[in-house]
């Protein structure tokens, strides 16, 4: 069974960053995979760095107006086929071997079951070298994150199905919130020690911290996913982070 593979990338006015993702995915050497492009009809140079890579049949590509990262997505998953998807931001590239070493996992894996795969990441932050950061979902610290990011997330698309689409409304944590429908709905993580993706830090989620960190609290909620401990170490936490940043 050869495993076939979607990769969804929203992006809007990001200029010639769009170049170093598409050739990140399209430089991969397992073949079995498509290319999602949704742009959000930018008004800068973007489409224009995109252009030349449209002859290539794996990518689909739409350039329309939309209302949040969200509706993005949820553009970009109807044009999905695959069995698994990722999704890039920007700043993320998928590493060299990535999707073979998905595939490889996915062979030994029982994705009938409703699991979502988890790599490590590499993160850049400030400029410094790449460091490389692999992290477990712990229900202990979840008041305060689930601990790995989402472009390391390789998602069975018929799980979509199960959860839903993206939350539109969501300015931020958009993708915490479908993660946390996920938990809501007992999807299962499953952890591999490979590197899926580079980062840079440094993005929306991290200069809207204050934001995405209140859309993240309310989705627990919301999904009653929260007890009186998680409302006293996210309230420690945001003191905390208020401390430091002072």
């Amino acid at each position: 069974m050869c495993i076939k593979i979607s990769i969804v990338s929203a992006f809007y006015n990001v200029g010639k960053d769009v170049v170093n993702v598409i050739e990140s995915v399209l430089s991969q050497s397992y073949d079995n995979f498509e290319y999602c492009i949704v742009d959000g009809k930018s008004c800068d140079d973007t489409v224009k760095y995109i252009d030349p890579y449209l002859q290539d049949k794996k990518i689909k590509f739409i350039s329309e107006k939309d209302n949040s990262i969200g509706e993005a997505w949820n553009k970009g998953l109807k044009f999905c086929s695959g069995d698994l998807v990722i999704f890039l931001g920007a700043g993320d590239l998928l590493t060299r071997d990535c999707l073979v070493d998905v595939a490889n996992a996915y062979k030994i894996e029982d994705y009938k079951k409703k699991v979502i795969m988890v790599g490590a990441c590499q993160r850049k932050y400030n400029g410094d070298d790449y460091r490389r950061v692999f992290r477990r979902y712990i229900r202990a610290l979840r008041p305060i994150s689930l601990r790995f990011w989402f472009p390391a997330c390789v998602i069975p698309l018929d799980l979509f199905d199960v959860v839903g689409e993206f939350d539109e409304h969501k300015k931020v944590a958009v993708d915490t919130d479908w993660l946390i429908r996920a938990i809501k709905h007992n999807v299962n993580f499953s952890y591999h020690d490979k590197d899926f993706v580079e980062m840079e830090a440094g993005g929306m989620s991290d200069k809207l911290w204050s934001c995405g960190y209140h859309e993240y609290l309310k989705s627990l909620r919301d999904n009653g996913l929260n007890n009186i401990y998680d409302e006293v170490v996210s309230y420690l936490y945001r003191g905390y982070k208020k401390y430091i940043y002072k």
